[in-house]
């Protein structure tokens, strides 16, 4: 992970970060090949082209190493309120 990323992400109490390990840009990365069929699987559905990549909140893709575009897109997804529980099981 960036380092700028990296500061950003422990700055803050309600965000979590996960992490996938690709065949790229080190094919020899050892947690993925310990199971490079679900990596893959993940890599393909999260459309994760390159390395490092970030995503927040689903689609949201703000600009790499740039810290103010991270705080900005936190914020903006951030004042979206979650659905309630009984909402999403009536879904």
């Amino acid at each position: 992970m960036d380092p700028p990323l990296k500061d950003w992400i422990f700055s803050k109490s309600d965000v979590v970060a996960i992490e996938y390990h690709t065949s790229f840009p080190y094919a020899g990365d050892p947690f993925y090949l310990a199971n490079p069929a679900e990596a893959n699987a993940r890599v393909f559905y999260n459309q994760i082209s390159f390395t490092p990549s970030i995503r927040m909140d689903g689609p949201s893709i703000p600009a790499a190493n740039n810290p103010a575009a991270y705080e900005a897109l936190y914020q903006q997804r951030k004042a979206i309120g979650a659905r309630s529980h009984r909402a999403r099981r009536e879904l």
